[in-house]
């Protein structure tokens, strides 16, 4: 940025076209005003504008960006206050998990959960023959 100033701000200090010449001799206020003096002030008066309009086209785009980038930080702190909740119940759950599978034994709770996925994936008729033969060994 104050790269871009320097560069700029020489460009304008360096160019004779934006200097006030030295009057001629003999030269009149009035010649000198209207051939040197007014041309001078209207550029320098362009420039300002172009500057001002520059600015506040860029202030405009930076309102909108923050806006927007305000609009996503509601939308994901939304997101995090209807997720965390949903994040403890499955840390608790894998904290249950990890209990029986502490008391179960690993080799055990595997054998279960791959059970479970057979019959998940398994036509209506093998998941009934499937939940029968779970039950068979075991007195509830």
């Amino acid at each position: 940025m104050e790269r871009f100033v320097a560069n700029n701000a020489s460009h304008y200090d360096n160019n004779p076209k934006y200097e006030l010449p030295e009057p001629k001799p003999m030269m009149y206020a009035k010649t000198y005003r209207d051939k040197f003096a007014v041309p001078l002030v209207k550029k320098l008066k362009d420039v300002i504008r172009s500057i001002l309009v520059h600015y506040f086209e860029k202030t405009n785009e930076m309102k909108k960006v923050i806006e927007r980038t305000r609009n996503q930080m509601r939308s994901l702190t939304e997101r995090i206050n209807k997720l965390e909740p949903e994040n403890e119940r499955l840390c608790e759950v894998e904290r249950d998990y990890n209990r029986v599978r502490s008391e179960l034994g690993n080799e055990c709770v595997e054998t279960y959960v791959n059970i479970a996925k057979t019959r998940e994936t398994a036509p209506k008729g093998e998941k009934k023959a499937a939940r029968e033969s779970r039950n068979q060994g075991f007195d509830w």
